[in-house]
């Protein structure tokens, strides 16, 4: 995307092919009495193409902007386009592609948004309920039953397309990123992609190092990612418990090439259960409680940022400093955890963190205040997906005496610095922060 000038992309959208993929997939709404067979033979055969079209496609569109569905008069916008189980395949299949383009979300905004990969699967890693086959599915509203020519007909669930076309997908991905350090972010998926599936057998321990090729407890992979590393990161709470059963007693914990710990990989993905095993060890101190990875980040930031409210109270409760800001000369020296959930629309997350004492009054290198954070992304495609919550980060943090008329050191306050990223004059957050001004 970085060597994509604004002269190439301007061209691209007005001479490149489109490939809209929901036109391509046969429908069996429209299917004929003695032609329903083989609709859904070829349905099948157009899903499983979905991965193909992405592999050789240079942009990756979504196109949400708010609408009103003709038929059921209900509004239809970007959180209802996560909602659904076949959009949330349309992301996930780019995620799994082999170029995991950066998506172009088009909506009513005059600008452009998008995320990395990298943050997509912070902010994913361990939720089921995010995954394709957890969506809304028409068929499922239907009782998988449909009338053709007056007559009812079974059909299929679509989920059990969705599962087959992600599971190849992923193991398609994770194949190609084979000794990759990447294929160590992409583990963290596991868990969210294969809902119901016999994927999620746990393996044996001698199965589980030979697949990931660690031959020892406290040997590491080239990256320095142990067995335990990976058992955390990947969710497997089993293995971690027996790994840690294993572990002697005293050995220092060993640093991957993130400069993160085994404990560090629990608390990212959010699991309270495997993080409890780790401080029953009575070896995690308040120095790794706080300890930075090396991108200057310890995991009260991750957890705030990426809403694991458990987590965070987990975190608060040994002794995680509430106001420790990301490390100095880091990308984001300076944020607090409380910036951290505000910048997410994390609102159950800031006020864990308001109540355990966390300053609102507190800024980053730039001088941002958690209301520009708030301020900062108007349309949250990583974070909070509730529709009212960025407002409700705002309010949770004015009714905390957070300074709307702060300004950074580009002089912007943060009413000011909205108007600015999303391109509008005004908006409902726009008029709170001024009315609070």
């Amino acid at each position: 995307v970085s060597t994509i000038t604004e002269d190439i992309l301007k061209q691209d959208v007005e001479e490149g092919l489109i490939w809209l993929d929901w036109s391509c997939i046969p429908q069996v709404i429209d299917a004929a009495k003695d032609s329903l067979e083989q609709t859904l033979t070829d349905q099948m055969a157009a899903v499983h193409s979905i991965g193909a079209y992405l592999d050789r496609c240079s942009y990756f569109w979504i196109l949400a902007p708010t609408a009103m569905h003709k038929d059921h008069q209900t509004v239809r916008d970007f959180t209802t386009y996560r909602s659904r189980a076949w959009c949330r395949l349309e992301e996930w299949a780019n995620l799994l592609s082999s170029t995991s383009m950066m998506p172009l979300v088009v909506t009513e905004a005059p600008r452009i948004a998008t995320y990395s990969s990298l943050t997509f699967i912070l902010d994913n890693a361990g939720r089921p309920e995010r995954g394709p086959c957890s969506g809304l599915l028409s068929c499922c509203s239907a009782g998988h039953s449909i009338s053709i020519e007056g007559e009812r007909r079974s059909i299929p669930c679509d989920k059990i397309s969705i599962q087959s076309v992600l599971e190849k997908l992923f193991s398609a991905k994770m194949k190609s990123l084979e000794n990759s350090l990447l294929a160590y972010s992409f583990v963290m998926l596991e868990t969210t992609i294969a809902v119901g599936s016999d994927a999620l057998a746990k393996p044996e321990l001698e199965e589980f190092a030979q697949k990931w090729r660690v031959t020892g407890q406290q040997e590491s992979t080239e990256h320095g990612l142990t067995l335990l590393h990976i058992a955390a990161t990947s969710g497997n709470a089993p293995m971690v418990r027996e790994l840690l059963g294993r572990r002697c007693k005293g050995k220092p914990w060993l640093v991957d090439i993130f400069g993160t710990t085994a404990f560090h990989g629990a608390a990212l993905v959010g699991s309270v259960a495997m993080a409890k095993l780790f401080l029953e060890t009575s070896e995690i101190d308040k120095e790794q409680i706080n300890g930075y990875n090396n991108f200057g980040a310890a995991p009260i930031h991750l957890t705030s940022e990426y809403g694991r409210a458990e987590m965070l109270r987990l975190l608060l409760a040994n002794d995680a400093e509430v106001d420790l800001p990301k490390r100095e000369g880091s990308a984001y020296a300076g944020r607090t955890a409380l910036l951290c959930a505000a910048l997410r629309s994390q609102f159950e997350c800031c006020e864990i963190l308001i109540q355990h004492g966390a300053s609102v009054r507190a800024r980053d290198w730039c001088g941002n205040t958690v209301l520009h954070m708030a301020a900062l992304e108007p349309l949250c495609l990583v974070g909070n997906q509730e529709p009212n919550a960025k407002m409700t980060t705002v309010r949770l943090l004015l009714e905390a005496n957070a300074d709307p008329s702060a300004c950074n050191d580009a002089g912007l306050t943060a009413a000011e610095l909205f108007a600015l990223a999303s391109g509008h004059s005004a908006g409902e957050l726009w008029l709170t922060l001024w009315e609070f001004s």
